[in-house]
């Protein structure tokens, strides 16, 4: 069983554990099936190569989902009632939508981790609980000179600060078929999957449009607006890496913005041609590595997420840039098919967090031209 880092899922029964490990798992398999063009879920290739299908570990946990269902309202597995009585039975439902809140609960949070690691730093709380970060002062001590003799000197300190995040209720809004929802048909497993996509894009997009929009207030040593230089990118990491106390440095950004990440020289150009032709960009640029983001496209549109003339750069280990909070749990709601014309049953999926670029870290920004 994999160490979920969710104390949620430690305090859980067994049972509800077993059901909730199966949609994570399934979620898994998912990323590595779907997701994995860089790499970043290898570590997920063990839940994609066990013998089963994708498919098969959405069934499976649909499976488990409804037969725990079951078991909390107090309904024996071997019941004669027809699948549309049990499934409209109002202690089923909330059963069922509990379970999935809670595999949302594991889900969300880590794929937001597993995503973001080198500059974002994830925190949940229970349900009135304080969303508070402590900024460290970015400034350093300073060296006096004095003469032998003198006692004492300007005393110092360096002060942080308290940043405290104030979570807001952010909903998927879906529906489906009351019949396939009645008859049990329902791939809750697939379900999940597409609610947490929708969840990461949304977080995704106020990551990065933080980020993109904070380029008016760097200093100017921390910015650069030009075309691709390997001179200004060479001088821009070095920056960030000293005022960060030479920790590795590291540079994100689009395919098509690393893209344009190249070695002036031609001949060098050529050298490298095989692997910039395999993934589109170069992994490592004169010693600094270049991570691509993922691309993302706005809701029910074919417009990108995140703008593709920028590159991020910074000092990997440092503070990290952008601070995300989770307050309390996953709500599912049901609406009642009569609440509709069509008689479709309405879900609203509510999670509450909040996502702010707060560091004492240093960054920079290239943008390009």
């Amino acid at each position: 069983m994999k160490n979920y880092q969710n104390l949620k899922f430690f305090s859980m029964p067994q049972e509800q554990k077993d059901v909730v490990q199966a949609g994570v798992e399934a979620w898994y398999h998912f990323c590595y099936q779907n997701r994995n063009k860089d790499g970043r879920f290898n570590k997920y290739a063990q839940y994609a190569n066990d013998g089963k299908s994708l498919d098969q570990k959405q069934e499976l946990f649909t499976k488990g989902l409804q037969e725990e269902a079951l078991r909390y309202a107090g309904i024996p597995s071997d019941t004669k009632f027809s699948e549309g009585m049990i499934q409209s039975h109002p202690a089923v439902q909330w059963a069922t939508f509990a379970i999935v809140a809670q595999t949302l609960d594991i889900i969300v949070p880590e794929t937001v981790l597993d995503s973001f690691y080198e500059f974002a730093e994830v925190k949940n709380v229970n349900w009135g609980d304080q969303l508070l970060f402590h900024v460290e002062s970015p400034d350093m001590f300073a060296v006096s000179t004095k003469a032998n003799g003198i006692r004492g000197s300007q005393r110092q300190r360096l002060f942080g600060k308290d940043v405290t995040l104030t979570p807001v209720r952010r909903t998927v809004e879906i529906y489906e078929e009351l019949y396939r929802v009645l008859a049990g048909k329902t791939n809750w497993g697939n379900w999940v999957a597409r609610v947490a996509q929708a969840i990461e894009t949304d977080i995704t997009s106020r990551i990065y449009d933080s980020i993109y929009n904070s380029f008016p207030s760097l200093s100017a040593s921390y910015k650069e607006t030009a075309a691709f230089t390997q001179t200004a990118f060479n001088n821009l990491v070095s920056r960030v890496a000293a005022a960060n106390n030479n920790k590795n440095t590291v540079a994100f950004g689009t395919k098509v913005a690393l893209s344009k990440v190249l070695p002036e020289n031609q001949y060098m150009q050529f050298a490298l041609g095989g692997e910039y032709n395999k993934n589109g960009h170069l992994g490592n640029f004169q010693g600094t590595q270049l991570f691509e983001m993922e691309q993302k496209l706005k809701p029910n549109t074919d417009d990108f997420t995140l703008a593709s003339d920028f590159i991020l750069v910074v000092s990997s280990g440092s503070d990290k840039i952008v601070k995300i909070g989770f307050e309390g749990n996953t709500e599912v709601l049901q609406s009642k098919p009569e609440d509709n014309a069509d008689r479709s049953v309405g879900y609203s999926v509510a999670q509450h967090y909040d996502v702010q670029l707060i560091t004492s870290a240093q960054y920079g920004i290239y943008k390009l031209t």
